[in-house]
């Protein structure tokens, strides 16, 4: 008997000028390929149109701009399935000669 699939979400840390610059070596997570337990691939919009609610003591505080603030920002998601972690850091590897790093995180169902 065959183990379930894990869910991961692959978090994918890219300049913002390369994202949104084709020429700059544009990834197909398709180029992947078939099996490749990918369920979804989704590009963020840039920083500049982020907002943050954050909880202080006087209530909800909203404003511009991404919770962290990283030199290299958060831009893409990728949801895949995968058997083990292996085989995630394996896609990651993958990724990773593209974007500036990948971070692999395992999803668990809220209900």
């Amino acid at each position: 008997m065959t183990a379930a699939p894990v869910r991961y979400v692959l978090l994918i840390y890219r300049n913002e000028r390369d994202e949104q610059d084709s020429s700059a070596g544009a990834y197909d997570v398709a180029e992947l390929g078939s099996g490749s337990g990918v369920l979804g691939d989704h590009r963020l919009a840039a920083n500049h149109a982020t907002t943050t609610v954050r909880t202080t003591t006087g209530g909800p505080l909203v404003q511009d701009g991404p919770f962290a603030s990283t030199g290299v920002p958060l831009s893409r998601l990728c949801v895949v399935d995968l058997p083990d972690l292996d085989d995630a850091l394996s896609t990651a590897e993958r990724l990773a000669g593209w974007a500036a790093a990948v971070e692999i995180r395992p999803l668990r169902a809220v209900r």
